[in-house]
């Protein structure tokens, strides 16, 4: 199925070995000692460095396990100098990709939407897995919508679908949002279960098994989950690069 996929008509496209695992590695480098740093606020330790008050600020906002890509490579730029030009590398080759897939060029990367999220999984004894993000479509959850058209090309950094819970998608779901086939408005991010149900097809989902290098790119109408896993015993980093055809435009 992943091969047949098609960005426009299915709204999400998996490329394997997409890009280098070396600059995959250096970036996950990066983030562990961003984390690191910030989850270290949370039992006392105060930071030192150019970086202090920025630690303070992400410890006291995080959401999700959620901060910049931009923050996490200034917070590790002394001890991982090379994580930067590795990201760099990553988002050109990923801007061709998509640009390929869209079948035209045109989206850039979004600093200010782009973001490294930290999962980790919790077990609910007999009743199995919970699921900690259920079904969103990223333009409402993630606050995207006005910058339509927006893709995520979600990057792991660690292997994921197996140990480690991968995104479950529903293919398509973008194409019948925008044909206004389902009944929803750009501010709508999390979708009531009963509406859900009413759409979801079993032989319809992806649950891609990836590994650091391969990449998931989808369109922020692209309905889609944390796959739920009976078993999930390990943290998982990964990487939200947003593009738009609207550029960043810094204040």
């Amino acid at each position: 199925m992943e091969s047949d996929l098609d960005l426009i008509e299915d709204g999400v496209v998996i490329h394997k070995a997409a890009v280098p695992p070396a600059d995959v590695q250096l970036v996950k480098l990066a983030a562990d000692k961003a984390y690191a740093a910030v989850e270290a606020v949370g039992i006392g330790i105060e930071p030192e460095g150019s970086c202090a008050d920025l630690i303070k600020h992400i410890a006291s906002t995080i959401d999700w396990g959620g901060m910049h890509v931009s923050q996490a490579l200034d917070i590790a730029q002394s001890s991982c100098p090379d994580a930067g030009a590795a990201f760099d590398r990553i988002v050109e080759r990923v801007e061709q990709i998509l640009a390929d897939s869209r079948r035209r060029s045109g989206a850039k990367y979004r600093e200010d939407l782009s973001y490294l999220r930290r999962h980790r999984s919790r077990w609910a004894g007999r009743r199995g897995r919970l699921t900690p993000v259920p079904w969103h479509f990223d333009a409402g959850a993630a606050g995207t919508a006005e910058w339509d058209p927006c893709f995520n090309v979600w990057m792991p950094l660690v292997p994921v679908g197996t140990i480690c819970p991968t995104l479950e998608f529903l293919p398509r779901s973008s194409f019948h949002v925008r044909s206004g086939r389902f009944t929803t408005t750009p501010d709508v991010g999390f979708p009531d279960e009963a509406w859900v149900s009413s759409i979801l097809s079993d032989d319809l989902r992806l649950a891609p098994i990836l590994r650091p290098g391969d990449i998931a790119i989808f369109d922020h109408w692209t309905l889609h989950r944390t796959q739920p896993l009976a078993w999930a015993l390990r943290t998982r980093t990964s990487a939200e690069i947003r593009f738009s055809d609207q550029p960043f435009q810094p204040s």
